[in-house]
């Protein structure tokens, strides 16, 4: 009767101190406080990094027959294969095109549910206790880190693959609690669901050990090894196959060749600050471009090896049987192990899209810690609870401006790349990435400026020098066109572009046998890439040449039929040869598929 009065008073006391609401309405909160940070989200537009490949260019999106699905399916996107996320990304363009609008709301309707799943994992991980539920899922959900993840259109592999990642891990604590092995097989079915969303979800298997491991289980127990053979199975081929697509897409980055040392002091250095990142999300960027290694590393490269061995040593040492602390950070290392950069992918040497479930572990460190602080019963606990209970509001309330903030940093590519150059100015790929935003709104002067700020920072940057030479060409700067033209080319002699852009630019100049050799080279180079036979094709109409012209203007329409221009050029060059009759049957399908003809033209030919 004492003991149950105590439980009751105890009870009591929680319930004064305000935490112990409904979960439900915890919940609710938590979701109404994530859908205003990542509100301005659904005025956001498109940005030029990978939005692109994955929407905007990507054809297979509007094909949902049959056949297109299996095309979607069947073909890798971004050096990946996630064709759950690329059927996702197709039933938003069947309900609006390219309205960016479905697309954010989609990335925030599964942020939203991957923050309600975070909930209910660490609250049934945790035994039900509430302080750890509410602390891991609010910060989850409002950590500026995260916004990456949510506020980028092609980034939508992130959050569906964390939602399927996060149901199998719901799935296999109710196998551990209730051994229904429906929950068993529902866990390996979201494995495989996750894992066709992002390869990332390759690390579930070991998360599910260390999940036996903070249960108390024998992980070596062979009924439970035997259990996680499918799911290992199912990981291992999944990453075999994900390493060769990136192979052969060339995601694997072999632009700079760093040493074995080098790379494990990046991954050594990354851990830290990720770490730091969790606790300070200041500085931000989209990108965070690889150091310079001609003069050596810098000192918090150079030791940080070192401090990761010694500190873990430390931790193991201390606090080994401390399962909490010891599950939380080895959830956060197995979930980030494979982008330290040890196998150095892309052009950056952390990403914040990387953080969106390593976090999980270490907001689940906090939850706890918090757990055991509230429960204290020391003399200056109520003091300690309540300067906590300060700081988790303080920074809750920060975190969420934070991110407000960063959300509207991916407004469009002006404002993303302006955030990424005002953090590393050395970044020639935020540079030429704003540049090309300017480029294609026509605004030349800043996209000069932006290109020449990307080759000043990368020397011989190839497609920063094609493109500011086309912009050259089109405003007649001749010889500054010529200049960026060649020096592509010395820089990158197979670079089809920069003969096709000198070419023109040799036309402009009536230069023409020499764009006819640049032309040809883009011939020699792709005998399928149409601009050089159109670009030939004009070169030899000029040099009247009209049954050469005719020849390679007849190839154009064989590449692509719909080519007004070059059904129009072959009436015009059969105009010249006086042969009226030819010239009016390619005139009049010029006219047919969108080409202006001029009246008199017309009267001409058919007189």
């Amino acid at each position: 009767m004492n003991k149950r009065n105590k439980t009751e008073r105890n009870s009591s006391k929680e319930e004064i101190n305000g935490f112990y609401l409904s979960p439900k309405l915890w919940i609710l909160a938590i979701l109404i406080l994530t859908t205003f940070v990542y509100l301005p989200s659904l005025n956001n537009d498109f940005t030029n990094w990978d939005d692109q490949k994955y929407v905007l260019e990507n054809t297979l999106l509007e094909d949902v027959s049959f056949d297109g699905i299996m095309n979607i399916v069947s073909t890798p996107i971004g050096a990946n294969h996630h064709p759950l996320t690329m059927l996702s990304l197709a039933l938003n363009y069947q309900i609006s095109e390219f309205d960016p609008f479905s697309y954010h709301l989609v990335n925030l309707i599964l942020h939203l549910i991957n923050t309600l799943l975070v909930f209910v994992f660490i609250y049934h991980l945790s035994q039900k206790k509430i302080e750890v539920a509410v602390i891991v899922s609010v910060f989850f959900g409002i950590h500026p880190m995260h916004v990456e993840s949510v506020a980028w259109i092609a980034e939508r592999k992130d959050v569906l693959y964390t939602c399927f990642f996060l149901l199998s891990l719901i799935s296999y604590l109710k196998f551990l609690d209730f051994g229904k092995r429906v929950y068993y097989w529902g866990a390996l079915a979201f494995f495989i669901l996750s894992i066709l969303s992002k390869p990332a979800a390759v690390v579930l298997p070991v998360v599910l050990v260390l999940i036996d491991y903070f249960r108390g289980k024998n992980i070596v127990e062979w009924k439970g090894l035997i259990n996680k053979v499918p799911f290992f199975l199912i990981s291992i081929l999944m990453g075999i196959v994900t390493l060769n697509i990136q192979r052969e897409f060339g995601a694997i980055s072999e632009e700079i060749t760093y040493s074995i040392w080098e790379k494990i002091m990046f991954a050594s250095n990354n851990v830290f600050v990720y770490v730091l990142k969790s606790g300070f999300p200041i500085g931000l960027s989209p990108i965070y471009p690889f150091p310079s290694i001609s003069n050596g590393l810098s000192i918090n490269y150079q030791i940080a090896p070192f401090g990761l061995v010694t500190l873990m040593g430390l931790i193991t040492y201390y606090f080994r049987k401390n399962r909490v602390i010891m599950f939380g950070l080895l959830f956060f290392l197995v979930n980030i192990a494979l982008v330290l950069q040890v196998i150095s992918v892309g052009n950056s040497i952390i990403s914040e899209r990387y953080t969106y479930v390593p976090y999980i572990g270490l907001f689940f460190i906090l939850g706890e810690g918090y757990y055991y602080l509230r429960r204290s019963e020391n003399s200056w606990s109520r003091l300690l609870n309540i300067f906590v209970n300060v700081i988790l509001v303080a920074v809750t309330l920060v975190f969420s401006i934070s991110g407000y903030r960063q959300v509207k940093v991916w407004e469009n590519s002006e404002t993303l790349w302006t955030k990424a150059i005002s953090v590393f100015p050395e970044s020639y790929t935020a540079w030429y990435n704003r540049g090309l935003f300017y480029d294609e709104k026509g605004k030349t002067d800043k996209a000069i400026y932006d290109y020449s700020n990307a080759i000043n920072n990368k020397p011989g940057y190839v497609i920063a020098l094609v493109n500011r030479g086309r912009i050259y060409q089109k405003s007649q700067e001749f010889d500054k066109a010529l200049l960026d033209f060649n020096s592509a080319i010395n820089s990158d002699s197979l670079m089809i572009k920069a003969y096709i852009g000198r070419g023109n630019t040799y036309l402009d100049l009536q230069n023409l046998d020499m764009a006819i050799d640049d032309y040809s080279q883009v011939i020699e180079m792709d005998s399928n890439n149409y601009f050089g036979f159109q670009g030939r094709g004009n070169a030899y109409s000029l040099k009247a040449e009209y049954r050469t012209a005719i020849e390679d203007f007849q190839r154009v329409i064989v590449i692509n039929p719909q080519h007004m221009d070059a059904h129009y050029n072959i009436g015009i060059c059969y105009a010249k040869l006086d042969e009226k009759k030819i010239a009016l049957e390619y005139i009049l399908k010029a006219q047919d598929l969108g080409k202006p003809i001029p009246s008199e033209l017309m009267n001409w030919l058919k007189m």
